[in-house]
C-alpha cells in the first residue's frame, strides 16, 4: 500500500519493517488477504465462478501492478510494478506466521485487547444496541 501511495497519492511514504536491533535485517511477517464462498449463500455457482476468475493466473498475473504479490505460487511477480515490489522486499526477513494457531486464539487475544489496552483507556468496549 506504501508503495502504491508513493506512487499514486503523492505521498513520500516508505515501506517500513520491523527490526529487532540496529544493523539487522528489516522483518515483517505476511498479512494474507482471503477469499471464501459463504455456506448456503446466494448464487453459489456465480460466486464460485468470481473466485476461480480472481484466483486465475490472467488475473493474479495483473496483481503486480498494484503492488500486490500473487496468491499462486506459479504466477511470478513480475509486470508492470513487480519490480519495484521485489526492490522493497529484497533482504526483508519474513516470520512464519501459523494462521491457524492466531484463529485458534482469537477469542483470547480480542478479550485481552478489550481488557488491558482499550480497558485503561476508559473508552466502552462492547457494541452496546442503542436505545429506541
Amino acid at each position: 500500500m506504501d508503495l502504491d501511495d508513493a506512487a499514486n497519492g503523492g505521498l513520500s511514504i516508505k515501506p517500513l519493517f520491523l527490526s529487532h536491533k540496529a544493523g539487522e535485517a528489516p522483518t515483517t511477517f505476511q498479512l494474507p488477504y482471503a477469499i471464501g464462498l459463504i455456506k448456503g449463500g446466494p448464487n453459489q455457482a456465480e460466486g464460485k465462478k468470481l473466485i476461480d476468475y480472481l484466483m486465475s493466473s490472467e488475473v493474479q498475473a495483473k496483481v503486480p501492478d498494484i503492488y500486490g504479490i500473487p496468491g499462486r505460487t506459479d504466477v511470478p511477480l513480475a509486470g508492470k510494478n513487480g519490480e519495484a515490489v521485489k526492490e522493497a522486499i529484497h533482504g526483508v526477513k519474513l516470520i512464519p506466521v501459523d494462521w491457524n494457531q492466531v484463529m485458534a486464539k482469537k477469542a483470547g487475544w480480542t478479550e485481552r485487547w478489550k481488557n488491558e489496552v482499550i480497558g485503561n483507556t476508559g473508552k466502552q468496549t462492547d457494541v452496546v444496541k442503542p436505545k429506541s
